[in-house]
């Protein structure tokens, strides 16, 4: 285990982390705040995924505590954490999701390449 600790685990939230996938989350809460607008900001597919995940985050971020985890996993996740291994979670979500899930699942840090490809 000494030498797992020095390497950092990468994980993605959609499937394994969470128990559902992050853009389909933020449609849907997008969708019960602001169902027009939600529906215009699929325009914002013409200039990529991210800029619809971004777009989505602005209209209303999910509920994060309702957002089912996988709990043996981040369980696993938090062992890890505490036993001095770094944990990252990769992901193309906005930014702002990314950090919300990763502070519940128990990771170190995030990764989210969202926000990079959108700015």
């Amino acid at each position: 285990m000494t030498a797992d600790r020095e390497v950092a685990l990468y994980v993605d939230p959609d499937g394994s982390v969470l128990r559902s996938d992050t853009l389909w989350e933020s449609f849907a809460s997008a969708l019960r705040r602001h169902p027009l607008r939600t529906v215009a900001a699929l325009a914002a597919l013409v200039s990529g995924r991210a800029a619809l995940k971004r777009r989505l985050a602005q209209l209303g971020t999910p509920d994060i505590e309702t957002l089912p985890l996988h709990e043996g996993f981040v369980a696993w996740l938090r062992e890890q954490r505490a036993a001095g291994r770094r944990i990252v979670l990769a992901t193309a979500a906005d930014r702002a999701l990314a950090a919300a899930v990763a502070a519940r699942g128990g990771c170190s840090t995030t990764c989210s390449r969202a926000t990079a490809a959108a700015t």
